[in-house]
């Protein structure tokens, strides 16, 4: 498995995901396995069952596993499959469609990831109005999402109009800057740093979650 995550969407489709994820095997092709976390099959199983709904096949978790269940519409025939979470606590899901390589090879929200994980800290890609950032919990359990009301952080990147240009999932640009913002963009940043100074940022979300809070 390639020990790096990378941003994946369905082949065809310009809506889902991206969802971060690793490859399973090093001669991957688009119907092989990606390892996702928790929370993103939560999220592929969502997009599933509400924006393809009535393509005959929908997702159901039973458990801590997520089954596929299709009938005629999919593929012609009816059956199901389960994932079940690795000894990592990954689902490996794919072969039920198609997956694409999403946002080019090395985005700011794959590098962001990376520094992210050396530290052990879990993201989730958040969209808004064409805008896309992470965000970082301390409540999660493992894989598991984190309560609606957890104190969180939101890693933004941005470029000249921090509110107009606001988006992790593109290449990052020597002009850029990286924002942490805790809880909301309405708040001033915790810290800001040009585009070569991701690793301070990402070095100042552990101390923010470890401090005491007003």
């Amino acid at each position: 498995m390639d020990d790096r995550y990378q941003l994946f969407t369905v082949d065809g489709s310009t809506t889902h995901g991206p969802y971060p994820a690793r490859p399973v095997t090093s001669s991957w092709n688009s119907y092989g396995k990606i390892a996702v976390t928790r929370g993103v099959a939560e999220k592929i199983a969502f997009d599933l069952n509400e924006g393809d709904a009535g393509c005959g096949l929908t997702a159901e978790w039973r458990g801590a596993d997520l089954a596929f269940v299709w009938d005629v519409r999919h593929r012609g025939d009816e059956g199901e499959e389960t994932v079940t979470p690795g000894p990592d606590g990954l689902y490996e899901i794919g072969g039920l469609w198609p997956w694409m390589p999403w946002g080019g090879d090395d985005t700011a929200g794959q590098q962001a990831l990376r520094a992210l994980e050396k530290r052990g800290i879990i993201a989730d890609y958040e969209f808004y109005d064409g805008q896309a950032w992470l965000v970082i919990t301390v409540e999660r359990k493992g894989d598991s999402p984190a309560e609606e009301d957890a104190r969180c952080l939101l890693l933004a990147l941005h470029g000249e109009d921090p509110f107009e240009d606001n988006d992790i999932n593109r290449p990052v640009s020597q002009a850029d800057r990286w924002r942490v913002f805790p809880d909301t963009f309405d708040t001033e940043p915790l810290i800001e740093g040009s585009a070569d100074e991701l690793h301070q940022c990402v070095e100042a979300i552990p101390h923010w979650f470890g401090a005491p809070q007003d």
